[in-house]
């Protein structure tokens, strides 16, 4: 008789429950891999947000007062890199289309490739 089939039903129920029970465990640990994943994921992305809004705040700054030495006047100054970056801004609403797009196209690409480095270390 061969030995890898069981006895009996109470065997085989053992046998069910285990795998249940494992397969319950697998998928408990996929779970917490991806929500892991995912809170790395935003506390980077968060991470690397501040430190470009302080590069931007910074450069800003340093323009304005660029301007200023030049114009030989605070005021004058700050108040053309305000005139710069409004009309940066409304150039940027102009082109809201296209800026979407492109931001959107980053994200897109940015899941795929970190998809594909998932299915590439599984299989």
């Amino acid at each position: 008789m061969n030995k890898n089939i069981p006895k009996n039903l109470s065997s085989l129920w053992i046998d069910v429950r285990t795998y249940l029970d494992t397969w319950l465990e697998f998928f408990k640990l996929k779970m917490l891999e991806k929500g892991s994943k995912i809170i790395a994921d935003l506390v980077t992305n968060t991470v690397v947000l501040v430190c470009m809004l302080m590069a931007f705040l910074a450069s800003a700054v340093t323009l304005a007062f660029y301007f200023s030495h030049l114009l030989d006047s605070y005021a004058k100054g700050f108040g053309c890199a305000t005139i710069f970056f409004t009309l940066l801004a409304i150039l940027i609403l102009k082109k809201k289309s296209n800026v979407e797009k492109f931001i959107a196209g980053l994200a897109i690409r940015r899941y795929f490739e970190k998809h594909c480095e998932e299915v590439e270390q599984s299989g």
